[in-house]
């Protein structure tokens, strides 16, 4: 009997479920992303009674059930999506929906869902859920925003550079750590077309600021991976990466540790011809370098109230490398031939330390900020080598050793604060003020072998550069309808002195002004236009203004001159942002007291020479950049970039016009949800600076990713130089009497296999799509 009472109690559930038919499915938006949040409706086909109902999880899936064998029809809908229904008749499994973003209206201000936002000085990109993350590192995802590329994991903006980059606050001293990050971590990203007055005066580029997603109070996420390369010629690179977040109430923790190993030859040919003198040489040349890297970062943030943060941020970071170089030589002169070959070895250590704390504050109404920042940062880097030169003569040969052995350590204390006052509704102003020291020990020995024993050489000694800076700023922004002005002026001070061998240089005292204005308007809210006018400088020429002698030969030597003051720069640039597809920048420089080497007669001795540079140049440069960022189809992302420069440089001696073009385009594929890949390009045209000749260049890559275990676990392929054509360069002086060709014989074919799998623990972050919608109009309003 209780047999079969068990078997009763247990048949009746499992033949009641049975009969329930189950309706599963995804949603997701025309990019294949997942949406989370969306209502489905289960209707009655006959009168469209609501039967059943769910919203889906953040997978984008959903399933419920129903008792009924009859027609239905499904209905998903999301305040930010249009509603769709699909008639589901006797078929309920696996229904897909694809959603298209709608409009809302609030308050007569038109929020869209839409991955750019313009603001007067900036462009943030939402990077949740947006397509190009897929399968992509955060240095290449960054490559596939407007105006921006990435071109051998070398930053560019508006067709200038990139001067810095910030993680969560935390200026980045090491870039490397951003291929070891995935983009999926990204909430969004900040882009700066140029460096306002908040940076100093030598910061000429753009500035991107990276925020990573946040995590619950009790959870944490990581996306550990390992990297493996490898090319032609031995050359190998492979990489062990650990990056890791927790959040435990007001703690938030972010660690990430990275392994590296490679192996990197660069292989020349040199051709040297001088007509006037008769020699001919043929130089063959292959430098290896294995390095060995570890990078610790952890950074440690305290929400002391919502309204106000305190951070630790810490970076350590080791390299130890092994150096080979080996050269052989064929030289033909009038009389006679012979050859010369030349064999280095050593090793060098870059040590880098970085410490900051940084403490952040808002106003209850968001409008007022103030942000301060410590920073020291520590570097050492020491290189040994010792060279061995052999000469083959045919009646005898000779042989020559030299040594060296070069370290540099410098420490930098920086201390800044930024403050952000609302002043009305339509104007703000925004002031700080920033002091940095830096001490540089430059130690260089330079030896000889000789019948004696080693010899030190003249060039040998210790260097010390000293720098001590301060400035000021103040800019006002005025918004009005659809314009925004906002002007302010730098006040910096840098003071410098160089010490050789512990004798004392003359103190450097560099005291400038540095306005900047800029007239916005924005013609909708995805069409925008910018005119700005700014002074820079360049960098203080350390190294130029020691008075250190190196002799280049008995009768040459070159010294470095004291009384160098860096480039001042005069900048104009106009921008212009149309249907959060085209980029289009042009800019104009004017610079002054460029550096030019020139030679002088020694004063003790007239048949001696020696070369110092001077700042006797100027130059006059056009830039123009014309960006297109697009998704050509719901699978095809396309990021294209043409960028020109023409340049006048002006010297006593010699006038030189220098054209430069460069395109590149890179391409986000998605296939399916969890397939894709991706395929870049770039091809840079024939150009000449001075007596140098560049010559053209193109390059092809190629990838594919695909994501298992429900999207946890990541493969990445990546083919590289498909299509290739190396830089050579060409050298031409003395009227064409002398000519020096340098051909890149380096093999760059190879392919790259990147293991990914992302995880999370403990508790998740649930937001409402509601409010985000609200957040967002919000922060429309307050602009």
């Amino acid at each position: 009997m209780k047999v079969w009472l068990l078997f009763i109690f247990g048949i009746v559930p499992i033949i009641s479920q049975a009969q329930n038919r189950m309706i599963s499915g995804e949603v997701t938006d025309k990019e294949y992303n997942p949406i989370e949040f969306v209502t489905i409706s289960l209707l009655s086909a006959k009168d469209s009674s609501l039967i059943a109902g769910t919203i889906t999880n953040e997978k984008g899936r959903f399933t419920l059930s129903c008792k009924e064998k009859k027609d239905y029809i499904v209905r998903a809908s999301h305040i930010e999506y249009t509603t769709t229904f699909i008639s589901a008749g006797q078929s309920i499994n696996d229904m897909a929906f694809v959603l298209e973003p709608s409009i809302i209206s609030m308050n007569e201000i038109i929020v869209k869902s839409n991955f750019i936002k313009h603001e007067y000085d900036r462009i943030i990109v939402n990077m949740k859920g947006n397509p190009v993350v897929k399968g992509r590192t955060v240095n290449e995802a960054l490559g596939m925003l407007p105006g921006v590329i990435n071109m051998n994991d070398e930053l560019r903006l508006n067709g200038g550079t990139v001067s810095k980059i910030y993680i969560n606050g935390r200026e980045l001293h090491d870039r490397t750590e951003l291929s070891s990050l995935q983009a999926t971590d990204i909430e969004n990203v900040e882009i700066l077309p140029e460096a306002d007055l908040q940076h100093n005066a030598t910061t000429k580029g753009g500035i991107i600021y990276i925020y990573l997603k946040k995590n619950a109070d009790g959870g944490g996420n990581g996306s550990p991976s390992l990297l493996g390369e490898m090319r032609k010629r031995n050359s190998h690179w492979e990489r062990l990466s650990l990056p890791l977040s927790l959040r435990l109430g007001k703690w938030n923790f972010y660690n990430n540790l990275v392994l590296s190993n490679a192996g990197d030859p660069y292989i020349t040919e040199n051709i040297t011809h001088n007509s006037h003198q008769n020699i001919h040489i043929v130089n063959q040349n292959v430098d290896r370098k294995n390095i060995r890297r570890i990078n610790e970062t952890f950074s440690m943030l305290y929400d002391i109230t919502t309204l106000q943060s305190i951070g630790l941020n810490c970076m350590v970071k080791q390299a130890g490398s092994t150096l080979k170089s080996s050269s052989f030589s064929e030289i033909q002169e009038t009389e006679k031939e012979y050859t010369s070959s030349y064999h280095s070895k050593g090793k060098g250590d870059d040590k880098i330390y970085q410490a900051s704390l940084n403490y952040n504050w808002k106003s209850k109404n968001g409008k007022n900020t103030l942000q301060t920042v410590l920073d020291y940062l520590r570097s050492d880097e020491t290189k040994e080598l010792n060279h061995h030169y052999l000469y083959q003569y045919p009646d005898k040969n000779e042989e020559n050793n030299k040594c060296s052995n070069n370290g540099t350590v410098s420490d930098l204390w920086k201390a800044e604060i930024n403050y952000i006052f609302l002043l009305n509704e339509h104007s703000r102003l925004k002031w700080g003020g920033y002091y940095y020291n830096n001490h540089t020990d430059n130690q260089m020995y330079y030896a000889y072998q000789s019948e004696e024993g080693w010899q030190k050489e003249d060039k040998s000694g210790l260097f010390t550069y000293k720098g001590i800076g301060y400035a000021g700023y103040a800019e006002y922004v005025w918004q009005w309808k659809k314009f925004t002005l906002n002007g302010g002026i730098r006040v910096q001070e840098d003071e410098v002195k160089c010490i050789s061998n512990n004798i004392a240089g003359d103190k450097r005292t560099y005291r400038n002004l540095f306005p900047s204005i800029k007239l916005g308007y924005l013609f909708s809210e995805k069409n925008q236009a910018s005119l700005s006018y700014s002074k820079r400088m360049g960098n203080i020429p350390y190294k130029n203004m020691n008075p250190a002698i190196v002799y280049i030969s008995e009768y040459s030597y070159a010294k470095g001159n004291p009384d160098l003051v860096p480039t001042t720069e005069h900048r104009i640039r106009l921008l212009l942002s149309l249907s959060n597809t085209w980029s289009i920048s042009y800019a104009y420089g004017k610079r002054k007291d460029d550096s030019y080497p020139l030679v002088y007669q020694d004063k003790d001795n007239p048949i001696i020479t020696y070369t110092m540079p001077t700042n006797i140049g100027k130059s006059y440069r056009h830039a123009f950049s014309i960006g297109f960022t697009k998704a050509l189809f719901s699978w095809w992302t396309t990021n294209a970039s043409l960028d020109g420069d023409y340049t006048k440089e002006v010297s006593p001696e010699q006038t030189y016009h220098v054209f430069h073009c460069l395109f590149f385009c890179d391409n986000s594929l998605r296939f399916t949800n969890t397939f894709g890949g991706s395929f870049n390009f770039m091809a840079e045209r024939r150009a000449r600076r001075s007596e140098t000749i560049y010559h053209s260049v193109y390059n092809m890559n190629a990838g594919l990713y695909k994501y298992f275990l429900d999207q946890k676990f990541c493969i990445n392929l990546s083919v590289y130089a498909i299509l290739n054509k190396r830089r050579n360069l060409t050298t031409i002086t003395n009227d064409n009497l002398s000519r020096i060709e340098e051909n890149n014989k380096t093999p760059y074919q190879g392919a790259c296999l990147n293991l990914i799998y992302k995880f999370d623990f403990g508790k998740k972050v649930k937001v409402k799509r509601a409010e985000s919608i609200q957040t967002t109009s919000d922060s429309y309003l307050r602009k």
